[in-house]
């Protein structure tokens, strides 16, 4: 009887393992569960972050690319300033040169105008001298 007692709480004991491997046995499968269904979430997310990674690597190489075109364009806007600003000055150096020929062309000829009008007061002066001395040459005799 005794043993029949032992046999009944072995087999009791037994069971009560067997139901509690079975329980952590479901409880081990659930946690497992649980962790695969997490590692594919981090997996996943993973891969959206990578792909927002590039997908911001594009972005900020296309920035990038227009900020090294917009220096570019600033640049040639710069020399295209430049260059006409070089030629307004060239102009307006070429224009102040050209007035400044024109008013000494006038001044010339009325320089030239003055000394010929000098130059035939002159010759009238040295002739009407010579007729006055010719004139009183004749009164002397």
């Amino acid at each position: 009887e005794e043993n029949g007692c032992l046999l009944a709480k072995l087999a009791q004991e037994k069971q009560e393992r067997s139901k509690l491997l079975d329980q952590m046995t479901v409880r081990h499968v659930e946690t497992e569960r649980v962790h695969q269904k997490k590692r594919e979430q981090l997996t996943e997310e993973i891969q959206k972050l990578s792909e927002d990674n590039g997908t911001m690597k594009e972005k900020v190489k296309y920035l990038q690319d227009k900020v090294a075109e917009a220096e570019k364009r600033l640049i040639d806007r710069q020399e295209e300033i430049t260059q006409e600003m070089d030629k307004r000055l060239t102009l307006s150096i070429l224009e102040s040169d050209a007035r400044f020929r024109v008013e000494q062309r006038s001044l010339q000829d009325k320089l030239d105008k003055k000394t010929k009008q000098y130059e035939d007061m002159e010759s009238r002066c040295h002739s009407l001298e010579r007729k006055l001395k010719k004139a009183q040459d004749e009164d002397n005799e």
